[in-house]
């Protein structure tokens, strides 16, 4: 599945690729689709162990999201995440072989490209909004198996050309249901994206 899922993603991009020679200055940008990679990080804290990949990061290559472009500065994001927890990953928490993680994502976005003189290729933005986490144990969300949290993150997009580019992204998720746990998780995503006109 995996691999028809990479030569899928190769066909759509290399034929996207043959037609990004032409001009779309003039054309209304509506959509961006992207699938990537999934970090998560369960130490707790709003800042704490961001850098320390080897024990406090773990990836899934499982991340779809979808942009709808509002105007220049606002996009509305959907993404969906799944990451996968082994034996003894975090330490402290798993114990079963495995533990799978679910996150769909709704958020709101917005770009500085507009607001700061930037080159073409580079557009940062802010984002907030809200997540509904599935988990198949409570230790992962520290509130419960399920639970609704905030969204708060930054990312960048780096364009190599009118069609294609690379999205890089980061936030932390609160819970609503327990105000004494300041983080749930953090979690990054890095991914190809697709502009559609």
């Amino acid at each position: 599945m995996k691999k028809q899922l990479m030569m899928f993603w190769a066909i759509v991009l290399s034929s996207l690729a043959s037609q990004a020679q032409f001009d779309h200055s003039d054309d209304i940008e509506k959509w961006r689709l992207g699938v990537g990679f999934s970090f998560v990080n369960n130490t707790g804290g709003v800042l704490n162990d961001y850098f320390r990949f080897d024990k406090s990061w773990y990836t899934s290559v499982k991340s779809i999201n979808a942009d709808y472009i509002i105007n220049k500065s606002f996009s509305l994001n959907g993404m969906f995440s799944q990451n996968t927890y082994k034996a003894g990953k975090p330490e402290t928490v798993n114990t079963k072989p495995e533990i799978k993680m679910t996150s769909i994502d709704l958020n709101l976005r917005y770009s500085f490209k507009k607001l700061l003189p930037l080159d073409d290729w580079i557009e940062p933005y802010v984002y907030a909004g809200g997540a509904y986490i599935m988990a198949d144990s409570s230790t992962i969300t520290n509130t419960g198996k399920n639970l609704f949290a905030t969204t708060i993150g930054v990312g960048t997009y780096f364009w190599f050309n009118d069609r294609i580019g690379m999205n890089l992204q980061v936030c932390d998720k609160f819970s609503l249901g327990n105000p004494n746990i300041k983080s749930v998780f953090k979690q990054a995503n890095a991914g190809i994206v697709i502009r559609f006109y």
